[in-house]
């Protein structure tokens, strides 16, 4: 699981990740709480009052709450307790999902489908405007995607030459992550979803990729029903703490 947490720091880059003694910290103008967090990849050992203080101070001293991102691929059972006996809530539990890419992936055809693949900026203006999420955090979301180092796939789905969907791709040697995948709100239920996943995995497929994540917070069941329907399984959860 672990190559996956590690590949998934990769395809969302921080402006600053501190790897700390099992503990990895990461800040990046407050967007996302993936790339503003204390994400922990081993159970923690000592003195947990310490570790606590440390990373406060760190998250203060950038003027960023102080959020811990805790995964179920290893024991932080303790550590969890600590922090809720701190007044740390537990907020947005969240599902990887992951699926091989071995046996190949289908790709829907349809005379009024068309796909793009775009620069970053471009497609993130497709992406707020198909989630009709505020423009506030516009900035530091396109500092996030422009540090990607590895290749990236953005995608628009287009049908009769206008965009419904839109998703990210972020290859990271033979692993794929799905990001920011949204279909406007009048295209919903109606596949659309699924085609432009379906293609962003056979690019990755091309591409050299055997293998597939992506994250899903646990109480968007329309969501994983679309990933459980294209071959996703749950391999780990995760969840946050925040003060």
């Amino acid at each position: 699981m672990i190559d996956i947490e590690l590949a998934g720091f990769r395809a969302w880059p921080a402006a600053e990740e501190i790897n700390d003694r099992g503990m990895v910290l990461r800040r990046s103008a407050g967007y996302t709480k993936r790339a503003n967090s204390a994400n922990l990849i081993q159970s923690l050992q000592g003195d947990f009052s310490a570790r606590v203080r440390e990373c406060e101070q760190y998250f203060e001293h950038n003027k960023l709450p102080c959020i811990f991102r805790l995964s179920a691929f290893c024991d932080h059972s303790r550590f969890d307790e600590y922090l809720d006996s701190l007044a740390y809530r537990l907020v947005d539990r969240s599902f990887v999902l992951t699926r091989t890419l071995i046996e190949g992936v289908e790709m829907p055809v349809s005379d009024n489908i068309t796909l793009e693949h775009l620069q970053v900026r471009e497609w993130l203006e497709h992406f707020y405007r198909l989630s009709n999420n505020s423009l506030d955090k516009q900035g530091a979301h396109i500092e996030i995607l422009e540090r990607i180092s590895d290749p990236v796939c953005p995608m628009v789905l287009l049908r009769d030459g206008s965009p419904v969907a839109c998703g990210l791709g972020v290859l990271s040697d033979n692993v794929f992550g799905v990001f920011d995948v949204v279909t406007g709100q009048q295209w919903r239920n109606k596949g659309y979803g699924a085609a432009l996943v379906k293609n962003l995995l056979s690019w990755a497929r091309e591409q050299g990729a055997d293998q597939s994540y992506l994250q899903v917070v646990a109480e968007n069941q329309s969501a994983l029903k679309l990933y459980e329907s294209l071959g996703y399984k749950l391999a780990y959860e995760y969840w946050y703490r925040v003060k």
